[in-house]
């Protein structure tokens, strides 16, 4: 599983979700590139993408509760 952000968001789509949800920090990530990546194809919208990314970020911590 791979982890980038190129610290634009206007580069890519990708880096465009990772910065609206907050994952920007290689050290912690959240999700990885393929997750973000099928969140965007599922959706074909950043900001659906991004809500989709939260969705699955939440789903992840529940269960540590």
């Amino acid at each position: 599983m791979a982890w980038s952000y190129s610290g634009n968001p206007a580069s890519s789509p990708k880096d465009q979700v990772r910065f609206l949800i907050g994952d920007t920090l290689a050290d912690d990530p959240l999700l990885s590139d393929e997750e973000v990546e099928f969140a965007l194809a599922s959706e074909g919208n950043t900001y659906l993408a991004a809500a989709l990314c939260c969705e699955a970020i939440a789903a992840k911590f529940a269960r540590q509760a």
